[in-house]
Formats: structure tokens, C-alpha cells, sequence
């Protein structure tokens, strides 16, 4: 299995070289927490873009809790594997117990990252960046979250995908951008040598330091 990156800096980094020339003056990079966002901030700082957090949770097989059979996203958005759950006996209940835990945690994310306010992009061409995609259940519960929004477009862009997932996002948005897309894609993080836990301490500080040198700026 190949190894792409080193970290998520030097996929961000790579990524927003990528991105130089599709992003516009009311662009804004939203990322999904926490994986994303390091690499969101060094797009954000080199593309000189805002950044914001829209938070999206999957929904976990209990027996295999990294095996997403559905995901959510902010605004009461849900999206289900429903053929997935069907064949693994998910019941009504066990569903439903999964999907309350997950809105624990988003809207405690919520609060954390965005104070409990709600995401201002109406007008905005939207940035979407996570730090890989597998079965691409989460990034359609974010996008689907955004197009409750008056955004004026949607560039999701990953350093990696898998294959199937970005056939079907590329339908989705405005514009998909994965660097590599293998074959033998496995878990997002084979693909970086070093890939350790995103901190909510970590999240706050990145979206911060931005919102500081756009004040600064402005």
C-alpha cells in the first residue's frame, strides 16, 4: 500500500497547491473535526482564506466501530447505508442508540469549536476539506448539511479517497479534488507515516490563529 504523505501539514500543504488556482476572494475553507483540520489551517493560512468547522459524525457499527454505516452532520442531517444495515442486523433500536450517542458528541463539538453558534455561508464558496475519504458516507452528510445553506458553490477537496467515494462525491459538488485516489485504499491514515489524534485544544487554536490574521489583515 502506497504511502503519500508524511503528516497532515504536508498534505495540507500539498493540497493547497493544488487548490491555488480554483479558489476565489469569498472562498472559505470548512473543514470536518478534527482530523481535517490541520490540514484546513495550512490551506487557510497559504490560500489566505477564513476558516470554520462544519461538524459531521459517523455513524459507527458497534462490533467495528471504524466501519461507518451511516453518518450525520450538523442541522439534524442523517445519512444511512441502508442496504449495510440491513445485512449486518442493525436493529430499529441499535440504530437509534448509535445515532443519539453521535449527536452527543457533534453537539458538544459544537460548542467547543463554534461557541454553540451556527455557520454563516450564504454566498460563500465553500472549501471542503476532511484529511482523507473512505466509504464517503460523512462527507455526503456534510455536504448535504451545506446545501441547506445560500452557498454559492462546493469544492470538496481531500489529499486521498478512495476510488468509489470519489466517483460519487464528484456528482455531489461543484468541483472534487483528491491527489491520489489508489485502488487498495484501506484506512485514510496507511497513507500517512505519521498520523496521530487531532485535539479539540488543537482545534480551537487553529481556528484562532485564523480568525486573528484575518482581523489583522482586514
Amino acid at each position: 500500500m502506497a504511502l503519500y504523505f508524511e503528516d497532515r501539514i504536508d498534505a495540507g500543504r500539498r493540497l493547497a497547491d493544488a487548490l491555488i488556482s480554483l479558489v476565489t476572494p469569498d472562498s472559505i475553507v470548512c473543514v470536518l473535526p478534527r482530523g481535517g483540520v490541520p490540514i484546513g489551517f495550512v490551506i487557510a493560512s497559504m490560500l489566505k482564506l477564513p476558516l470554520t468547522v462544519l461538524v459531521a459524525r459517523k455513524l459507527g457499527y458497534p462490533p467495528q466501530p471504524e466501519f461507518a454505516i451511516g453518518a450525520i452532520a450538523e442541522g439534524n442531517v442523517k445519512v444511512l447505508n441502508t442496504s449495510t444495515i440491513a445485512r449486518l442486523s442493525v436493529t430499529k433500536d441499535g440504530l437509534a442508540q448509535i445515532i443519539k450517542n453521535e449527536k452527543k458528541e457533534l453537539n458538544r463539538r459544537v460548542l467547543i469549536y463554534r461557541h454553540g453558534t451556527k455557520l454563516k455561508l450564504n454566498g460563500k464558496a465553500i472549501l471542503l476539506v476532511d484529511d482523507g475519504i473512505a466509504t464517503g458516507l460523512t462527507m455526503k452528510a456534510a455536504i448535504k448539511a451545506l446545501r441547506r445553506y445560500a452557498v454559492k458553490r462546493i469544492l470538496c477537496a481531500v489529499p486521498v479517497s478512495s476510488p468509489a467515494a470519489a466517483h460519487e462525491l464528484t456528482h455531489l459538488v461543484d468541483r472534487f479534488v483528491s491527489l491520489y485516489t489508489p485502488h487498495d485504499f484501506g484506512p485514510v491514515s496507511k497513507h500517512y507515516r505519521t498520523f496521530p489524534q487531532t485535539t479539540d485544544q488543537e482545534v480551537c487554536d487553529a481556528l484562532l490563529a485564523i480568525a486573528a490574521a484575518h482581523s489583522y489583515n482586514e
